[in-house]
């Protein structure tokens, strides 16, 4: 070999060695297959927790997500770890469809393995959303080998959830971010995702898994199927998933004790995003939010899904018998629908007769500068009363049964431009904004 033979072949040498450290985020050195998905699986159940963008100690803190965001995370994050390949489509109007995937060279002045896939993260999932989403995964097969750790439910365009566990009842233990872009505690439920899979032509939504990214995986169809049996009906659709699902029937003192959980779980939710609704409104100079603002902070879709689990579990006190259960945990399931605790409005109280929109200002036990307070308890094996903190001085906390007189009056308000009192209905609310 000549010694322009070896210049060649060791600039080739050089080249190959450039693509592989530094050219990709990561390289990819395994391929996606059962034994991967099921290592998958594994990981999500036992990694995937609500602080792991809290977690000063976690890869992924300070990570700001929403619900697609926080979604995609997950299947990179293990990716990563394990060198498997990653990518997902953008939905951005520039290039729609556009796959981004690890092989990217967007990042190669940082050296740091560890922070050129955080600088990663932060690009690629500003390409994503709910929408895209239902491009990168396929609709399952509704059983307790398909629906498992790592699978998702998705609702394009609403929202996403994360599946870390099915109990032995057959409900599934969800995760979930929601849609203002922060750094948050992701919030758990014991619960079927209130959502149904109606897209019977496109079959976009419902329960999911993440595709392969060089193996185009079967859909199966049997949700949507379930769902039409149901007459799209939720608690039927429900009844339906839980026969395939379960191992043993759930006790009356389980499915109390969940679905209390599960309502106080978005009552507080709730309230914690209405008060960085209030901040930002405050922020803003007090002004009409912009169609964006509006879309981020409103809580339509919050307060229907609120009201929908306050008449699960009043569906539950009124057909079931409940003479099985702790003494306790009858006081709490009666005490909701009590009418003896009515919401009090401000003036009633006798509290000063101030403008909210001029004068109101947050509890600072409970503002949103210690974000994570209220959201860290475990309601989950918990016999206490919930309380629901609303950060405001007139009213700072609201029992279920409050909540639920609320809701059932129709006196919720989900206008982001509507101060803290008036959002929970204590106060006199006039749309003054636009709506979109």
């Amino acid at each position: 070999m000549n010694f322009k033979s070896i210049r060649v072949l060791l600039f080739l040498v050089i080249i190959t060695f450039c693509q592989e450290g530094f050219s990709s985020v990561w390289p990819t050195q395994n391929t996606w297959d059962q034994n991967w998905e099921d290592k998958y699986s594994q990981w999500v159940k036992h990694n995937w927790t609500q602080d792991v963008f809290t977690n000063p100690h976690s890869l992924l803190y300070g990570i700001p997500t929403d619900c697609a965001k926080a979604t995609y995370i997950m299947r990179a994050t293990f990716s990563y770890l394990n060198k498997l390949e990653f990518s997902a489509h953008s939905v951005n109007p520039e290039h729609t469809g556009r796959l981004i995937s690890n092989t990217i060279s967007l990042f190669d002045n940082e050296n740091d393995q560890n922070r050129r896939f955080l600088k990663f993260i932060r690009y690629f999932t500003g390409f994503v959303n709910s929408r895209s989403l239902s491009v990168d995964t396929y609709p399952i097969k509704i059983s307790r080998e398909t629906l498992r750790p790592g699978t998702i439910y998705v609702s394009p365009g609403e929202h996403s959830f994360q599946i870390i566990d099915l109990k032995d009842t057959g409900i599934p233990v969800t995760l979930s971010s929601t849609s203002d872009i922060i750094v948050r505690v992701l919030f758990r439920s014991e619960a079927f995702p209130f959502y149904l899979p109606t897209d019977k032509r496109n079959h976009s939504d419902g329960y999911r898994a993440f595709r392969q990214p060089k193996d185009l995986a079967a859909p199966d169809f049997e949700q949507y199927e379930l769902s039409q049996l149901s007459n799209d009906s939720y608690f039927l659709f429900t009844d339906l998933m839980v026969s395939k699902l379960s191992l043993r029937p759930e006790t009356i003192d389980e499915k109390v004790r969940r679905s209390l959980s599960n309502l106080c779980f978005y009552a507080r939710e709730r309230a914690f995003t209405v008060v960085m609704s209030y901040v930002h409104w405050q922020s803003g100079g007090r002004r009409c939010m912009n169609s964006g603002d509006y879309y981020a902070h409103s809580t339509f879709d919050r307060d229907r899904q609120l009201k929908s689990d306050f008449l699960i579990v009043k569906r539950i006190n009124d057909m079931a018998d409940l003479s099985d259960l702790s003494p306790l945990l009858k006081q709490r399931m009666s005490s909701v629908f009590s009418q003896e605790n009515l919401p009090i409005s401000r003036r009633k109280n006798g509290l000063p007769n101030l403008n909210p929109s001029e004068n109101e200002t947050l509890n600072s036990e409970l503002s949103p500068q210690n974000p994570r307070q209220g959201f860290t308890m475990d309601f989950y094996n918990s016999d206490a009363e919930c309380k629901v903190e609303t950060s405001s001085p007139y009213k700072p906390i609201l029992k279920l049964s409050e909540v639920w007189n609320i809701v059932s009056q129709d006196k919720i308000i989900s206008d982001p431009n509507a101060t803290i009192l008036q959002r929970w209905g204590l106060e006199p609310y006039s749309q003054v904004c636009p709506k979109y």
